[in-house]
């Protein structure tokens, strides 16, 4: 069984040994001269037993202490038995031979000192300060007796400057007074153990003390590092879940990405769409422009007929040649009128390629999604008035039909007054009225044309919006696109950061483990 004793319990358990073995060894050298004497061999028997029981008595003393128990009344009694056992060889001397033999047994003086001195082995200050007064008391008695009872004593040590030989009473009286003062400086060196003792303990107090709260730290340490390793795996698997949807979310931007860019493209190619329909715009402005001079001569014209009429009927004499001049004049409205009926065939052929890019630019809003709504009506309302124009055009058309027939019919009117000359002045109130529908007609299709260019300058006005908004469109999704890609990368650039973070919560949580290992292993080896 591993015991655990204290500085104390050692210093007491080696004192008892060496008590042993210092009786031992003065018991066997008593015996040996006792022998060497020729005492008497139950004397010495005697000794023998009360050694005997002196070394059982010591040796259980040691053995207690080894087991840490009570041991003081045998101390006492083994010191009653040490200091009594040589005052009674003294007072048996005395009986047996006289007084003066008895003071002169120093062995037995020697023994008592020796013993005294052998119980500050025992480590007892009650027992260290009974016993030397025991020892001094007894031993003074006994010199007292001894003296009162006529042994021969000598006061002076010298008599005439002669060495008395003899017992000397101060010889005694020294050897007492050096016993009590090795038991006095014994008792005090007993309180110096002691008071080390005390302090020794305190420091082991306070080294227990420092023991548990260490145990206690340790403990508080396993149950910190048990929640920072808990704490350390859920970080690890939150770190993990984000790392994870970091990356989703990192597929998510890219795939953003690429219908950013793929609404780039439509924007690009509604953006070109748009310039041809401005460009196609801007032809139309041009045609309407020239339709525009084209109705200004034909008004001219028309102003010169009806003048030209006018003279007709004022001047018949100069019929014939007028009439010529009103043919000329007539054909070349023929001529305008086909010029009129090429250029409303152009107007309608621009009016279905700006519906067809109405159409296109439609579909093309409709891949952009939510981003092309906005364009998607622009692009319808172009429709619609592209469908207004056409409409309008096939109008004008009907009416320049109406107005070609109208000038034939005049052309053959004209051509019969040259044949029937005699018959001008009704003829020509005739033509004149049939000059006057057609100026009616023509006031019609100014009215048409009129709205024609409205229409049309409302459809280039539309079509330089649209594209304006495509710019800036394109503009704003070259834009999304940048922070997207901006985005992009600054989403890979934290992937990266929590992976490496990933990576230090795993190395923490090893530290943690290891660190919780040894304190385990700490804990059970104390």
């Amino acid at each position: 069984m591993n015991t655990q004793y204290t500085a104390r319990q050692i210093l007491e358990i080696k004192s008892s040994g060496t008590y042993i073995i210092l009786f031992i060894v003065i018991a066997v050298i008593a015996h040996i001269f006792q022998i060497l004497a020729r005492v008497d061999i139950l004397e010495v028997l005697k000794l023998s037993f009360v050694s005997g029981l002196c070394v059982l008595l010591a040796y259980l003393i040691y053995e207690r202490k080894k087991r840490q128990k009570t041991s003081t009344i045998y101390e006492w009694i083994l010191a009653f038995i040490t200091l009594t056992l040589p005052i009674t060889a003294k007072f048996t001397y005395a009986q047996h031979y006289d007084w003066t033999f008895a003071l002169e047994s120093y062995n037995s003086s020697v023994l008592i000192v020796i013993f005294l001195v052998m119980l500050q082995l025992y480590f007892n200050k009650k027992l260290m300060a009974f016993y030397t007064g025991y020892a001094v008391i007894i031993w003074t008695g006994f010199l007292v007796l001894a003296i009162a009872h006529g042994a021969d004593v000598h006061w002076d040590a010298t008599i005439d400057g002669k060495p008395v030989h003899g017992f000397v009473p101060y010889r005694e009286i020294f050897f007492i007074l050096i016993t009590a003062i090795l038991g006095i400086v014994s008792y005090f060196n007993i309180r110096v153990v002691e008071q080390y003792d005390e302090r020794t303990s305190g420091q082991l107090s306070l080294i227990k003390q420092q023991k548990d709260m260490q145990q206690q730290l340790n403990e508080t340490i396993k149950d910190k590092v048990a929640d920072l390793l808990e704490q350390v795996k859920q970080q690890d698997m939150l770190t993990v879940k984000f790392n994870e949807k970091m990356q989703s979310q990192a597929s998510t931007f890219e795939e953003i990405s690429a219908t950013l860019e793929e609404l780039l493209g439509s924007a690009e190619s509604i953006a070109r769409i748009s310039e041809e329909q401005v460009g196609g715009n801007e032809m139309m402005e041009t045609i309407v422009n020239e339709f525009k001079i084209i109705k200004n001569e034909t008004r001219q014209n028309l102003d010169k007929t009806i003048q030209e009429v006018d003279n007709v009927v004022a001047q018949t004499g100069s019929a014939n040649d007028k009439i010529k001049e009103v043919e000329l004049t007539i054909n070349q409205i023929r001529n305008q009128s086909q010029k009129i009926s090429e250029t409303i065939s152009v107007i309608v052929d621009i009016a279905d390629r700006i519906n067809l890019l109405s159409l296109n630019a439609s579909i093309e809003a409709a891949r952009a999604g939510e981003y092309g709504r906005g364009f998607a009506v622009v692009a319808d309302e172009i429709g619609k008035l592209a469908y207004q124009t056409s409409e309008s055009i096939k109008d004008i058309e009907n009416v320049l039909v109406q107005s070609t027939k109208t000038t034939e019919t005049g052309v053959d009117v004209i051509r019969s007054t040259a044949e029937m000359l005699k018959n001008l002045i009704g003829k020509m109130a005739e033509s004149s009225s049939k000059i006057k529908i057609l100026q009616d007609s023509i006031t019609v299709e100014e009215k048409y044309i009129k709205n024609i260019i409205a229409q049309m300058e409302k459809n280039v006005e539309l079509a330089k919006n649209i594209g304006a908004g495509t710019e800036e469109q394109k503009a704003a999704i070259e834009t999304s696109a940048k922070a997207i890609e901006h985005m992009n990368e600054v989403v890979a650039q934290m992937v990266d950061e929590i992976q490496q973070l990933a990576q230090t919560s795993q190395s923490i949580l090893q530290n943690a483990t290891a660190l919780l290992e040894k304190a385990r292993g700490d804990s059970s080896l104390d």
